[in-house]
């Protein structure tokens, strides 16, 4: 599967911003930042999910793990490349689970002032809709909404052509 990915990124010439910009940037239509993620906190799995399926359905984004929304940099306290690969192989599971159609996503890591920092790219999606459970996501802003009928009418009619 990697290299069908990697293929499609560079034929796609979409890719993840570098921590540096995303911290020039904000957060907004293609960043956002997360403290952390928990697997045993639904709610904290649910909202880096929301983020992926609005990024997917609306523009490339990229969510970085680790850091507080105002841009300060809190790290992840991964024992090595282990937990780093278990944490990969966690976000790439519930996405997979959790959003119809799958959508491509790449994860991996960078360092900040001696942080460990989880930075998901999601580069828009190949169908007109992802659904995360049985929900439609877009990024409004800086903001995940449901979107609203004429939205989705709107994400549809763009695959049309």
């Amino acid at each position: 599967g990697m290299t069908f990915l990697r293929k499609y990124f560079l034929l796609t010439d979409s890719s993840a911003h570098s921590l540096a910009d995303a911290l020039q940037l904000g957060e907004g239509l293609t960043v956002e930042f997360k403290r952390s993620i928990s697997f045993e906190v639904q709610n904290s799995v649910d909202r880096v999910l929301e983020t992926v399926a609005a990024f997917v359905n609306t523009a490339d984004g990229t969510i970085f793990i680790g850091v507080e929304d105002n841009g300060s940099i809190h790290g992840l306290h991964l024992d090595g490349a282990t937990a780093e690969s278990a944490l990969r192989d966690r976000v790439h599971q519930a996405v997979r689970n959790r959003i119809r159609p799958a959508p491509l996503i790449q994860v991996d890591f960078v360092e900040a002032g001696g942080e460990t920092v989880c930075r998901v790219f999601v580069p828009r999606g190949e169908q007109p809709l992802h659904v995360l459970d049985g929900v439609i996501y877009v990024r409004d802003g800086a903001s995940n909404i449901k979107a609203p009928p004429e939205r989705v009418l709107k994400l549809i009619e763009e695959y049309a052509v």
